[in-house]
């Protein structure tokens, strides 16, 4: 079920449920090729052999709109690559200043007029990161909720990066606070909400994750892979956030570049079946023998 919000003009109702399905297809969950880590961190990747993973594995692509018009490949098969435009970044610099983080706006939409009516048909969204606790919450907090409306007026569903950091945030906050952070993202008004999630001992926070979910409303939900790139441990935690917890899917990164191209396709391919319910948790284990990095 489409939740089409009214900030959509009647005359791009089609362009914005062709995209939420594109993004939503793997039996209305969603799997997001989260690539913004060029800029977001020190990782020193060539960059087409994160568009030849989103080529191959035939994922909704997350980056910035530089690489998209450099590196976009065509497509190898009858489904093109689509892309979420990620329009705020920050650097591994904030970190060694030590400041509170803040995702610089890099473009808005309307500086994206000419790249939208020349690519539209390969964009899918448009993404954001709003750090709660930050120093500088306020001003992402409005660019956000500005740019969503600007977004729904093209047709372009949003996922918003809603992390809980800051230099005043405990590791605790990050964890009581995810209900909140499900809120505040619907409340922009949000299609999709990317959210950190404790990345050990998942059942000990199960009433707290399924506040969460129902925090989120109409807001679709999916876990951000975290830093582990293991793939049992990735299969383990979608099918406990999927199946039991009824989450809307995850966007992972370095879970998949961190492999080999045929590795990470198999990790993308196993997922998706994963969360469509075409294979079950233990198909999805016994796909890791064929994994390499």
């Amino acid at each position: 079920m489409i939740s089409l919000p009214l900030t959509v003009p009647s005359n791009y109702h089609q362009d914005f449920i062709t995209r939420y399905n594109r993004l939503t297809e793997y039996n209305n969950k969603t799997l997001l090729f989260a690539a913004d880590h060029l800029i977001e961190k020190d990782i020193q990747q060539q960059p087409q052999h994160l568009f030849t993973i989103a080529r191959e594995a035939q994922l909704s692509m997350a980056t910035q709109t530089g690489l998209i018009s450099r590196y976009s490949l065509p497509s190898t098969g009858e489904k093109a690559t689509s892309y979420i435009i990620k329009l705020t970044a920050k650097t591994p610099g904030q970190i060694i200043r030590g400041t509170d983080p803040f995702s610089t706006p890099l473009q808005t939409i309307n500086e994206l007029e000419t790249f939208l009516n020349h690519n539209g048909s390969i964009i899918s969204g448009i993404g954001l990161t709003l750090f709660i606790g930050s120093e500088y919450e306020e001003k992402m907090l409005s660019f956000a909720a500005k740019t969503i409306i600007q977004a729904h007026e093209r047709g372009l569903p949003v996922i918003l990066w809603t992390y809980i950091r800051g230099n005043k945030i405990k590791p605790a906050d990050q964890i009581t606070l995810l209900p909140f952070a499900a809120n505040l993202a619907t409340s922009l008004g949000a299609d999709f909400a990317k959210l950190q999630i404790p990345e050990e001992n998942l059942e000990q926070y199960e009433m707290l994750l399924l506040k969460t979910k129902s925090c989120a409303g109409n807001t679709r939900l999916l876990f951000a892979g975290g830093t582990k790139t293991e793939p049992k441990e990735l299969f383990k935690k979608t099918n406990y956030i999927v199946h039991h917890l009824n989450w809307d899917g995850g966007a992972i990164g370095r879970a998949l570049f961190m492999h080999s191209t045929d590795s990470a396709c198999l990790i993308a391919q196993t997922m998706t079946k994963l969360m469509a319910g075409q294979i079950t948790y233990n198909e999805a284990i016994a796909q890791t023998k064929q994994i390499s990095q």
